[in-house]
């Protein structure tokens, strides 16, 4: 219903940013057609099962799906053997999300997808219209969710849960724009190479905040336990950010479970724990500017992944109706 009283204008907006952009060359593979290629990841990367379609991976634009990343297991105690030995390899598959489970295999290919009311928190509107605040969304900056509440109030909404008090309903999508991609697109050509190549140095940094060429950092979702509850708690129905993950990297915060280590993820709850379909470097400017001038934070959102059997993941095809 919350979703429904939202589509009262018909302003299509197209959410996937374009595969042509130089932002995509991140990792080399394939080539042209449908090739999917499922390999579980090396020991020291996020542990997981990766795929490659048409040059694409998971380090690019699009939906991620519960054979991405694993927590032991993957969703539903699914193991990688159970995606990597089975003939059909369709374990956790993403075109389940845009097939009808009574209709999920090849001779039936129906409709589906993801569809429903849409929240979006501005946090890069907000923290340029914050004076005093520092932020750059091509660093390592945590957004905490006392920056999300502070954001949320900024654009006159309260994020806690229905059952709370506030303005989430079960169901509803997060959408957060950390300013990656506004960045992406006032970089050079050389800065824009770096950051394709997700380079730390895409801006020249003083000599003690120089780290090794190469690094990989940039702004997102702090992880940490008071985010991951209010995530919890909200029942969101998938989240989805616009830089190249929906957390921030690299991850420092010390793990919920108290043993003082760093280094844990959002994607262990949200994908292999919850089942929460989640979304990675999406183009939010459109929808953000729409947003801005309507003064509202909310509008009906279709995401329709492609339907790749034993796919990973997959572009978005998302389109927000205002």
């Amino acid at each position: 219903m919350a979703a429904s009283r939202d589509a009262k204008i018909q302003n299509p907006n197209s959410l996937p940013w374009d595969p042509n952009n130089d932002i995509f060359p991140l990792r080399s593979g394939g080539g042209g057609g449908e090739h999917v290629d499922r390999k579980t990841k090396p020991p020291n990367t996020p542990t997981g099962v990766e795929r490659r379609k048409d040059g694409d991976s998971d380090g690019g634009n699009g939906s991620i799906g519960f054979s991405h990343f694993a927590s032991g297991l993957f969703y539903n105690g699914t193991k990688a053997t159970d995606i990597t030995t089975q003939p059909d390899q369709n374990k956790c598959s993403i075109h389940y999300w845009s097939t009808p489970a009574q209709s999920a295999s090849r001779e039936k290919a129906a409709g589906g997808g993801i569809s429903g009311r849409a929240v979006l928190l501005d946090y890069w509107t907000y923290a340029q219209s914050t004076p005093g605040k520092s932020y750059d969304p091509y660093t390592g900056h945590p957004i905490t969710f006392a920056d999300l509440l502070d954001c949320a109030k900024y654009q006159g909404i309260n994020i806690l849960p229905a059952s709370q008090g506030g303005d989430i309903q079960i169901g509803d999508i997060l959408l957060v724009r950390s300013g990656w991609v506004d960045r992406y697109n006032n970089l050079t050509d050389s800065q824009r190479e770096k950051a394709a190549k997700r380079h730390m140095h895409v801006f020249e940094p003083s000599p003690q905040d120089m780290k090794p060429e190469g690094s990989q950092e940039w702004a997102g979702l702090a992880q940490d336990p008071a985010t991951l509850t209010w995530l919890h708690d909200c029942y969101f129905s998938a989240v989805a950010g616009d830089a190249p993950g929906f957390e921030r990297w690299p991850s420092l915060e010390t793990g919920p479970n108290g043993d003082g280590k760093g280094g844990w993820l959002l994607h262990e709850y949200i994908l292999a724990l919850w089942g929460m379909p989640l979304g990675e470097m999406w183009d939010l400017e459109g929808v953000a500017e729409v947003c801005r001038r309507q003064k509202r934070s909310t509008f009906f959102l279709s995401s329709s992944p492609d339907m790749i059997f034993g796919g990973v993941s997959s572009h978005p095809n998302a389109t927000a109706i205002f």
